[in-house]
C-alpha cells in the first residue's frame, strides 16, 4: 500500500489544486482516475475522495440532479455538482463585450440527466457502466438490457462478448449488428440498439473558468455541459482553444465559434472518465465598430478582417464596405491603417487591434423630392430628362387648393447652394410644351404651394343676446345666419329686426376705417360676411321679463298680475283686475312699494276713478302691493282713553258707529270715555283708510274731521322717571357753597378799591 501514497497524495492535491500543469500528471504517469485504478483503487474509494473533498463547507451539492440520476446499482456513484456558479450578468458586464462568453453562463447550456432513454449521437463514446438495450423482432426475437463491464465488454448469450470500450455509438452499434447478425437471421428481422442508461464519469477543468474543479455527472453530457458546470469562462478565458485531453493520451481542441457560426454541423466533444479540459488565457482579442454584431472577438492566429466579419455577422446597411479602418497599436503610439476590400482576406489581425467602418451619407442620392399641394408629396427616383409636369403627374396631380400662380424649385447650383427657380404653374397647365416645364434634375426639391396655408386664419367676432357671444374663425363664404348658428342661436329677447355689423373697410382713410351696417335677420339671413366683421345682437327696446304686481281687497280679480309695459298705472291695472266691488271704500287705498325703500303710497279711489289724469293715477313698479279697502260704517278709537278693556293687541281700543259730521273729541267723549290722566290731548291723531295720517292743529283747537273707517289713536304721555334718594338736592351743602362764593367775591372787591382809589 505504501506504493500508493505518492499518486493518492498527488491525486488529492490535484482536486484542490484543480489548475496543476498537465506536464506535470504527465511526468507522474497519471493522467485519469482510470491509472488510479491501475494502481489498485476501486470505484467505490475513488467516489469517496471526491465526495470528501466536494462535501467541504465551500462546495455544496445539487441534490435535485443527484436524485433524477439513475445510477448504476452496483456502484450507487454519487453525481456531484455544485452549485456556487455566477448569476447572470448585466447586458453592460464585461461578460457580454466579448462574443461568445456568455455561452455558459446565460442558461443556454442545460445539464442532460439520464431517462429511461437517451437518444444519444452518433460520436458519442461508449466506456464502462453504460447500459445498452438490443432488441430484435421480426423471424428471429431478442431482447436484452447489457452493462458494459470495468474492461468495457457485454457478453450476449449465444453471442458472446463483444468489446464495445472506446467505441463510438455508431460504431458500436455496427459492430453489435454484424456479431448478432452470426446467430441470427438479421435479414428478414429488425435490430434496435439504444442506450438506456449513461454512465456518470468524472471530468477535470482547469483553467480559466469560475469555479475550476473535477465534476462527475452523466456522460451524455458534453464538453459544453461541464464547461457550464464549471461557471463558464472567465473574463481571461480563451474561446477558441480550449484543450481536451483525454485518457488515452489524445489532444482534441474544442473552439466555441465554429459552434456559434454553424451549431448544426458541430460535432459535440464527448468525454471518458478522467479526461481533462484545459482553458488557457486569450491573447488575441480584436474590437470592431459597425458590424450588424458590434462586440468583441478573439481570434487565432493569422485570421484576418474577412473571418472577423464571418464572425460578427458582416458590415451593418449604411456604412461603407469597401473599406476598413484599423487602429494598431504600436510601440510609438496608435496608428491608423486603411485596408481596402480586395484586401480583407489577407490583412491579418492582432490582440487589441479595432476594426471599424465608417457610417454613409443616408441621403438619397437619385431622388427629387416634390412637397406641398400634391396628392403624395414625398421622394421619388430620379428619372433621366424628366420634364415637372410628368413629376407633378407622378406625385397623382396637384389638389385643388393649389396654388397656381408661382412654384418653386430649390436646385443645388455649382456652388454648393441652393437656389430658387420661378415657375408659373397656371401657365404650366395651361399650355403644350411651355417653357415653364423645365427637366427636374438629381435633388430638386419641388414646391407647390397651398393655399390654406398660406391664408390666415381671421376672426368674426359676435356679441349680444346670442347663446355663445365669442370669436370664431372667418370661413370663405360665411353667411350671417352661420355664425348666428356657430354662436348656438339668438336669444329669445334679441331684436331680429336691428342686428349692427361693424365692418373694417382697408380702402378707406384715416378715421373711416370702420363703417356700421344695419340689417334685418328675418330678411337678411344670407348676408356675406367678411374676416374681422363684429356683430352686435341687440335686445328688444324696453324689453323685460314678467314684472309682478298686486293688487287685493275690493276689486273682482284679486291677484297677482304682471306689468304689461314700462308705463302701466294703476286706472289701468284696477281695470284689467275688472275694477271694484261695490263695497269699495272710495276714500280709501293705498300702494306698498318696496323699491327704492319708498314704502306707503296714498290713494284715493274717488279722485282716481274719476279721471285717468289723476294725481293719484301712478306708474306701477315691480313688486307694488295695492290694497282697495271695504267701506266701514264704524270708527275707531285706541291709545290713553278712558276705555279700560284691552283688546289681544294689548292697546285700548273701542268701534263705534259714524256719525257724519262729527270731529275726534266727539267720538272720544261719547264712545271713548273721554282721555285718560295719561293723555295727551293735544296730539290726537287721525289714521285714514288711505293710509294718509291726519292730526289736530292749532295745539288740538281744532280737531280732525273723522270719515268711515278712520281710526282715532290718542297718544298718552311719556312717562316720568322716579326720582332716587341719589337724585335728592342736599340744601345744606348748596347754601354753604353760595356762601363761600359769595364771601369771596366780596373780599375781591374790597381789594380791588384799595389798590385803586
Amino acid at each position: 500500500m505504501s506504493k500508493l501514497l505518492v499518486p493518492l497524495l498527488f491525486f488529492i492535491s490535484f482536486s484542490i489544486y484543480a489548475q496543476i500543469d498537465i506536464s506535470s500528471l504527465s511526468e507522474m504517469g497519471i493522467k485519469s482516475e482510470h491509472d488510479l485504478k491501475k494502481l489498485g483503487f476501486s470505484s467505490s474509494e475513488i467516489s469517496a475522495l471526491k465526495q470528501q473533498y466536494f462535501n467541504n463547507e465551500n462546495t455544496k451539492v445539487n441534490s435535485d440532479l443527484s436524485k433524477a440520476a439513475k445510477l448504476v446499482p452496483k456502484e450507487q456513484e454519487k453525481i456531484i455538482i455544485p452549485t456556487h456558479l455566477q448569476p447572470t450578468l448585466k447586458k453592460t458586464d464585461s461578460l457580454n463585450l466579448v462574443y461568445g462568453r456568455s455561452l455558459f453562463s446565460d442558461g443556454s447550456v442545460k445539464i442532460q440527466k439520464n431517462s429511461d432513454r437517451i437518444k444519444a449521437p452518433g460520436n458519442y463514446i461508449l466506456g464502462t457502466d453504460d447500459v445498452l438495450s438490443i432488441v430484435i423482432w421480426g423471424t428471429s426475437e431478442f431482447s436484452g438490457t447489457f452493462t458494459l463491464d470495468d474492461y468495457g465488454n457485454i457478453t450476449p448469450s449465444l453471442v458472446g462478448r463483444i468489446s464495445l470500450k472506446g467505441k463510438k455509438y455508431s460504431e458500436a452499434k455496427k459492430i453489435i449488428k454484424s456479431t448478432f447478425g452470426r446467430v441470427y437471421d438479421l435479414r428478414n428481422s429488425k435490430i434496435a440498439i439504444e442506450i438506456s442508461y449513461s454512465k456518470v464519469i468524472s471530468v477535470n477543468i482547469a483553467g480559466e473558468v469560475k469555479s475550476p474543479g473535477t465534476y462527475s455527472i452523466p456522460s451524455i453530457n458534453s464538453a459544453f455541459n461541464f464547461l457550464a458546470l464549471a461557471g463558464g469562462i472567465t473574463d481571461l478565458g480563451s474561446l477558441r482553444n480550449i484543450k481536451i485531453i483525454h485518457t488515452n493520451g489524445s489532444i482534441e481542441h474544442l473552439d466555441i465559434y465554429k459552434f456559434l457560426t454553424n451549431p448544426a454541423g458541430y460535432n459535440q466533444k464527448y468525454l471518458l472518465d478522467g479526461d481533462f479540459i484545459i482553458v488557457p488565457t486569450n491573447n488575441n482579442i480584436v474590437d470592431i465598430k459597425g458590424a450588424n454584431r458590434s462586440l468583441k472577438y478573439e481570434l487565432k492566429q493569422g485570421e484576418s478582417i474577412s473571418d472577423l466579419l464571418s464572425f460578427s455577422g458582416g458590415i451593418a446597411n449604411l456604412f461603407d464596405s469597401s473599406k476598413a479602418h484599423v487602429i494598431r497599436g504600436t510601440s510609438s503610439g496608435l496608428k491608423l491603417i486603411d485596408v481596402a476590400l480586395s484586401a480583407f482576406s489577407s490583412f491579418q489581425l492582432k490582440g487589441n487591434d479595432v476594426v471599424s467602418f465608417y457610417q454613409l451619407d443616408n441621403s438619397l442620392i437619385n431622388s427629387v423630392f416634390i412637397k406641398g399641394a400634391v396628392i403624395s408629396e414625398g421622394n421619388y427616383a430620379f428619372v433621366e430628362s424628366e420634364k415637372l409636369s410628368n413629376l407633378i403627374e407622378r406625385a397623382g396631380g396637384s389638389i385643388s387648393n393649389a396654388n397656381l400662380k408661382t412654384g418653386h424649385i430649390y436646385r443645388v447650383n455649382k456652388e454648393g447652394k441652393r437656389e430658387i427657380i420661378r415657375i408659373d404653374l397656371e401657365e404650366l397647365f395651361k399650355k403644350e410644351n411651355s417653357t415653364n416645364d423645365i427637366n427636374i434634375l438629381p435633388n430638386d426639391i419641388v414646391n407647390i404651394f397651398d393655399q390654406r396655408t398660406q391664408n390666415e386664419t381671421h376672426k368674426i367676432k359676435i356679441t349680444g343676446l346670442v347663446k355663445h357671444p365669442e370669436n370664431y374663425d372667418f370661413i370663405e363664404g360665411i353667411e350671417l345666419q352661420d355664425i348666428i348658428l356657430l354662436s348656438g342661436g339668438l336669444q329669445p329677447q334679441a331684436d331680429q329686426q336691428k342686428i349692427d355689423i361693424e365692418r373694417i373697410n382697408f380702402e378707406k382713410s384715416e378715421s373711416e376705417y370702420v363703417t356700421v351696417i344695419e340689417v334685418n335677420y328675418n330678411t337678411d339671413k344670407k348676408f356675406k360676411l367678411k374676416p374681422f366683421d363684429i356683430i352686435h345682437v341687440r335686445e328688444l327696446p324696453e324689453f323685460s321679463y314678467h314684472k309682478m304686481v298686486s293688487i287685493k281687497g275690493e276689486v273682482k280679480y284679486p291677484g297677482n298680475y304682471s306689468i304689461s309695459n314700462k308705463s302701466e298705472k294703476l286706472y289701468s291695472l284696477i281695470q284689467r283686475a275688472g275694477g271694484i266691488t261695490i263695497e269699495a271704500f272710495l276714500q280709501g287705498g293705498y300702494i306698498m312699494r318696496t323699491q327704492d325703500s319708498i314704502g306707503l303710497i296714498v290713494i284715493k279711489l274717488e279722485d282716481l276713478l274719476k279721471s285717468e289724469k289723476s294725481k293719484y293715477n301712478y306708474v306701477l313698479k315691480e313688486g307694488d302691493k295695492i290694497f282697495i279697502p271695504k267701506e266701514s260704517n264704524t270708527v275707531s278709537i285706541i291709545g290713553a282713553i278712558g276705555y279700560a278693556k284691552h283688546n289681544e293687541s294689548g292697546a285700548n281700543k273701542i268701534s263705534c258707529p259714524y256719525t257724519k259730521g262729527k270731529s275726534a273729541k266727539y267720538y272720544i267723549k261719547n264712545y271713548g270715555g273721554g282721555y285718560n290722566k295719561e293723555a295727551k290731548r293735544l296730539k290726537v291723531y287721525i289714521l285714514g283708510h288711505n293710509g294718509l295720517v291726519t292730526e289736530s292743529k292749532l295745539y288740538g283747537l281744532i280737531s280732525p274731521k273723522i270719515k268711515k273707517g278712520d281710526i282715532i289713536k290718542v297718544d298718552a304721555k311719556p312717562q316720568k322717571k322716579q326720582r332716587t334718594n341719589d337724585n335728592k338736592v342736599n340744601w345744606n351743602k348748596t347754601i354753604e357753597s353760595l356762601s363761600l362764593k359769595l364771601t369771596g367775591l366780596a373780599t375781591f372787591w374790597v381789594l380791588a378799591q384799595r389798590i385803586n382809589p
